[in-house]
């Protein structure tokens, strides 16, 4: 059987695909002249502006409305349908965050065909590939740069009040707070917190990030009343061992003891500090007891005691070391604490004890309902 000769229909195949080629060809020339061609083109009303640092930039568009309102006044139908057109402009991103030198982003301008109708204006938008540029390095501030701690009272009863002194954006935004405030003492830890600004408006709108949000201190430099013996140096040491022997100097100076008295190898033994349980305790934070030992005789005749070693303890209150360095320890109204069963004179006794179990009775265990007491240079 002679086949059919399929020749026509295989042309006619490949003439109508081709002409369906040129037909799709030009309507997508007709599409891009509209667009591009005889309208207004959207892109000359907007500006694409880059903000913040490298890695954490962001795009926006700046849309010129007045301006492409005034120039499409004369072509437009109605005065009111053309705000309603230009208002309906907008400008779409497929990235806008996150952005650094180089990225490329697609910005598509965007408008309400029907109201640009209403308008009788030409618009034309669409798609458009975009180059980031001009995003900084960005820089690091130190938000605790000009931030100070301000203390009132005196250790370990203190109240901080953090300041912020800078003056300039960012950094004059910002506000502190601490883990604690109230109740400090020398030598606490402190956390103090930067905040009122978040990183993403510290990037976008000031180009910078913060080298810390937030800072260790430790409370010094504050006038303080000792609460432990490791706190007082020699300087504050050497104040109470002088007082300390000037006061027994000028006991055996009085006339009457001169007379009848005989003191020799006057020296420190130790010291108890005590230090008041009830830290809110604004009177009577801490004493020190002073302890020197010395050799007193009788001169008198028949002598009334013989050679003995007595104890002496002066008492100091409420010292404190000034946030100067310098000692603040009242020296100007001492005495010699406790008596003794030395009679000299006609009914006189020698100040001071005899006993030291006596003098830690009477003096530490006395007061160990309030105080915790801690003895130094071999006192227990």
């Amino acid at each position: 059987m002679k086949l059919k000769d399929n020749k026509p229909v295989l042309f006619g195949l490949i003439g109508g695909g081709f002409f369906l080629v040129v037909a799709l060809i030009i309507l997508l020339i007709v599409f891009f002249v509209k667009l591009g061609k005889g309208g207004t083109n959207l892109s000359d009303y907007i500006t694409v502006i880059y903000s913040g640092v490298e890695g954490h930039g962001t795009a926006r568009a700046d849309i010129d409305r007045d301006g492409l309102k005034n120039d499409l006044k004369e072509k437009a139908d109605d005065e009111g349908a053309l705000d309603a057109a230009v208002e309906s402009v907008e400008v779409i991103f497929d990235k806008n965050t996150d952005l650094k030198n180089g990225d490329v982003i697609i910005v598509d301008y965007r408008f309400d065909e029907n109201k640009a109708d209403e308008a009788g204006v030409k618009l034309v938008g669409g798609k458009e590939s975009l180059t980031v540029t001009g995003l900084s390095q960005g820089v690091e501030l130190d938000p605790f740069a000009e931030v100070t701690l301000e203390y009132e009272g005196i250790s370990p009863n203190l109240t901080l009040t953090v300041r912020n002194a800078a003056t300039v954006e960012p950094l004059s935004l910002l506000r502190f707070t601490a883990d604690k405030d109230k109740n400090l003492k020398v030598g606490d830890p402190i956390t103090v917190r930067a905040e009122g600004i978040t990183p993403e408006v510290l990037l976008e709108e000031y180009g910078a990030t913060f080298t810390q949000t937030e800072k260790q201190y430790t409370v010094e430099q504050v006038d303080s009343y000792v609460t432990t013996p490791a706190e007082i140096d020699d300087a504050g040491f050497d104040i109470m061992k002088q007082a300390t022997s000037d006061c027994i100097d000028e006991y055996f100076s009085e006339s009457s003891r001169r007379k009848t008295l005989r003191v020799k190898d006057i020296r420190y033994f130790g010291y108890y500090l005590e230090t008041n349980k009830d830290m809110q305790n604004y009177v009577g934070v801490n004493k020190v007891y002073m302890v020197f030992s010395a050799t007193v005789s009788s001169k008198e005749k028949p002598k009334s005691f013989k050679a003995t070693t007595v104890y002496f303890p002066v008492e100091f209150n409420n010292i404190k070391k000034l946030k100067s360095g310098n000692w603040d320890i009242e020296t100007d109204y001492i005495y010699l604490l406790g008596s003794t069963s030395l009679r000299y004179g006609y009914w006189n006794s020698v100040d001071g004890y005899t006993d030291m179990d006596k003098l830690k009775s009477d003096l530490v265990d006395a007061n160990k309902e309030g105080y915790t007491a801690v003895g130094v240079d071999g006192l227990a």
